[in-house]
C-alpha cells in the first residue's frame, strides 16, 4: 500500500517513493498560500512581519461621520476604524483634516461632524453591536445563500467563494448561490426566498460596508461578511 505522504507519480510497481522532508515543507507552503486571506487596511495589504501595534495609522479627509455611509471615503473610513480597532490593530489613529487644517490625536472621541455631537467612538460600538447581534441570529441559521456582489473572476474572489461554500457545507447546512448584480436593488430580489435564514456577500470593502445600511432598513435576515459567517460557524472566535 501506498505511504499517505507519497503520489501517485511516487508509486512504481507497488514501491513508493516518501518524498523528501523539503519537499514536504514545499508542498505544506503551496498548501498555506492557496487558501491565504492577506490583511488588509483601507484596501493596502498589510505584510505579514508587519506588527500594527507599533504603528499609528493617520487618517487624512474632513468627513468622518460614519454614521451615515453614503460615500466611499465614509465606509473607507468605517473599515479602517474597524481594522484599527481589532486585538492585533494599531497602537492609535489620529486624522487630519484638510478643510479646517486641524490633527486630531484621538479620532474615536472626536464628533461626528460640526453639526453632530455623537462620538466617533459611539457610532463605532453601535455598528459593531449590530454585527454581533446578526452573527448570534445566524448561527441559527439552516440556509445559506452566498450573494455574488462582484462581477471579478480573479482567483482570490473564486477561492473566497469556494471556501465559503465549503465551510457552510461542511457544519451540515445547505449553501446557495446567487449572482445579485447591482446591490442597490438586491434587497427586493432577495425578500422573494424566504426559505433563506442568512445571506454571506462577497463583495469589496466598499460595497459591504453599504449593503450594511440597506440591510438595517429593509432586509428582514442577517447579511453577514465571510469572516463573520465564520464567527457564526465557529471557524473563529468574535
Amino acid at each position: 500500500n501506498c505511504n499517505d505522504n507519497a503520489t501517485k507519480n511516487d508509486c512504481d510497481g507497488g514501491a513508493c517513493r516518501i518524498p523528501a522532508q523539503n519537499e514536504l515543507t514545499t508542498l505544506e507552503s503551496e498548501q498555506k498560500e492557496r487558501f491565504y486571506i492577506p490583511r488588509t487596511i483601507g484596501g493596502l495589504e498589510i505584510p505579514n512581519d508587519l506588527k500594527l501595534s507599533e504603528y499609528t495609522v493617520l487618517y487624512i479627509g474632513d468627513d468622518i461621520d460614519i454614521d451615515s455611509i453614503n460615500s466611499n471615503s465614509r465606509t473607507r473610513l468605517l473599515h479602517i476604524l474597524l481594522r484599527c480597532q481589532a486585538p492585533d490593530g494599531t497602537q492609535s489613529l489620529w486624522s487630519y483634516s484638510p478643510q479646517s487644517n486641524q490633527l486630531s490625536t484621538d479620532i474615536l472621541n472626536s464628533p461626528l461632524s460640526p453639526t453632530n455631537d455623537t462620538a466617533v467612538s459611539t457610532a463605532l460600538s453601535r455598528t459593531l453591536r449590530r454585527r454581533y447581534f446578526l452573527i448570534q441570529k445566524a448561527k441559527l441559521a439552516t440556509t445559506i445563500a452566498i450573494l455574488i456582489g462582484s462581477t471579478s473572476t480573479s482567483y482570490s474572489f473564486r477561492r473566497m467563494m469556494a471556501r465559503t461554500r465549503r465551510r457552510i457545507q461542511a457544519t451540515g447546512r445547505t449553501a446557495y448561490t446567487f449572482a445579485v448584480g447591482k446591490l442597490a436593488s438586491a434587497s427586493s430580489k432577495l425578500a422573494n426566498f424566504a426559505e433563506i435564514d442568512c445571506f454571506v456577500l462577497i463583495a469589496c470593502g466598499e460595497s459591504i460596508a453599504k449593503f450594511w445600511k440597506m440591510e438595517r432598513d429593509e432586509m428582514l435576515v442577517p447579511v453577514l461578511t465571510p469572516m463573520e459567517l465564520d464567527v457564526a460557524l465557529g471557524y473563529r472566535e468574535w
